[in-house]
């Protein structure tokens, strides 16, 4: 999933403004996040396909993104601005559902 770039060049341009006054300003990046909920526009086997691509192996559960934005609020990320936190199980690093490459055989 990609998050849209109006919303990180704000996230940048912001964290621009507010660093004179050291406010962080910083956005979080949300993969497939699984919610309760009865109705769903997602059917299981699309859903399956998708947790297949998550390096991870799982789909994010909403305490993933509350501890991303705790820390972002703590004095641990004192020194983080501007910047767009991907919370996704790995799935910006790359296709995990490929086969790892082997050398030909001589």
């Amino acid at each position: 999933m990609r998050i849209q770039g109006g919303v990180v060049m704000f996230t940048k341009v912001l964290a621009l403004e507010m660093a004179a006054h050291h406010i962080n300003v910083n956005c979080i990046s949300p993969g497939l996040i699984e919610v309760e909920g009865e109705v769903s526009p997602l059917t299981s086997e699309y859903v399956a396909t998708l947790t297949k691509s998550i390096p991870w192996g799982r789909i994010g559960k909403p305490e993933d993104i509350a501890h991303a934005a705790l820390f972002l609020a703590s004095p641990l990320a004192d020194f983080i601005t501007g910047e767009v936190l991907a919370v996704n199980g790995g799935s910006s690093a790359g296709r995990a559902f490929l086969p790892l490459s082997t050398p030909k055989p001589s």
